[in-house]
């Protein structure tokens, strides 16, 4: 008699072989430090950091078409190796070709977070969602000082948040302005919790070789420059006025509230299971229609994409 394996056989025996591969998907809402704890979580011999790669696969700005690597190099020989592969592939392809054990993806467009859960638990990859998020003063200054409203972080804020929720995406939280104010003890929870090693000054991530793309533009010039500090951002005198208009919005803003009660409920360094971003990631049969709304936008960005001069 001849036997022939079953599909589940053969998915069994994948899914042992990647599982000591681990994904952590470095999500929040734009401004909210992702690109920075991306490089701090990707220093170290055996992880990678890879920056916002799915506008690689999905561009939707002129420079999403050409990747210019944060090493300097061009090509980069890195990304030669891993760039070419279908986006369903790429996180595995990335840790078999450069023997890795962690890649970190902060890549956090939710779309993108929601497949690459199904692809990589599908082969086997152990996969950590980790959702950034800022105290709603930090993350309207941050929006602010770039010629926003005080008001404008909120929309996006609730957006994000409630989509990634709505979802069924298990995650920890971590608030960066807590990371900020204790670096250190803050990145050896989070470590702990993504069973990750952590070594005296991780958190220095401008001391690394890094091969990241996109991402914030600012953090980038640090690790170029090889000289930065973590310090908690002051608030220039002009926003200061805004303040008190933040904070009374806030205050009678029940979604926001409830946002940020589930984000603390999750924090990492409170969380009664630190393993609860382990369970496997069962999305509903038909995701919401914002999912398949977006997958349109995306594809038409792609013939028609935004004009991009800033860049990196």
């Amino acid at each position: 008699m001849i036997y022939t394996k079953k599909e589940d056989d053969v998915k069994s025996e994948a899914m042992d072989g990647h599982e000591k591969y681990t994904l952590v998907n470095v999500c929040g809402v734009g401004r909210s430090g992702t690109t920075m704890v991306d490089l701090i979580l990707g220093n170290g011999a055996d992880a990678f950091s890879c920056g916002e790669v799915y506008a690689w696969f999905r561009p939707y700005r002129t420079h999403h078409f050409r990747i210019r690597c944060s090493c300097g190099k061009d090509p980069c020989p890195i990304w030669e190796k891993i760039k070419d592969g279908p986006e369903e592939n790429f996180h595995l392809d990335a840790f078999s070709k450069l023997n890795l054990k962690y890649l970190i993806d902060s890549s956090k467009e939710i779309c993108w977070v929601i497949d690459a859960n199904k692809w990589c638990q599908s082969s086997g990859i152990r996969v950590h969602n980790l959702l950034l998020w800022k105290d709603p003063i930090s993350l309207a200054y941050s929006f602010w000082k770039r010629g926003h409203g005080p008001s404008f972080w909120r929309e996006r804020f609730v957006e994000y948040y409630e989509q990634f929720f709505s979802v069924g995406l298990s995650y920890l939280a971590m608030n960066f302005n807590e990371f900020i104010a204790n670096p250190r003890k803050k990145l050896t929870d989070v470590c702990a919790a993504l069973g990750m090693p952590y070594f005296a000054g991780k958190e220095e991530f401008w001391q690394g070789e890094y091969h990241h793309l996109f991402g914030s533009l600012g953090t980038r010039r640090q690790v170029e420059s090889r000289k930065s500090f973590l310090r908690l951002e002051r608030f220039q005198p002009e926003f200061e006025g805004q303040i008190g208009l933040v904070n009374e919005q806030m205050a009678q803003d029940s979604s926001v509230l409830d946002i940020i009660q589930e984000l603390s409920d999750n924090e990492v360094s409170r969380a009664k299971d630190a393993k609860c971003n382990q369970e496997s990631f069962g999305p509903p049969k038909k995701l919401p229609l914002w999912y398949y709304t977006k997958a349109v936008k995306r594809k038409i960005r792609k013939y028609f994409p935004q004009r991009w001069d800033h860049i990196q």
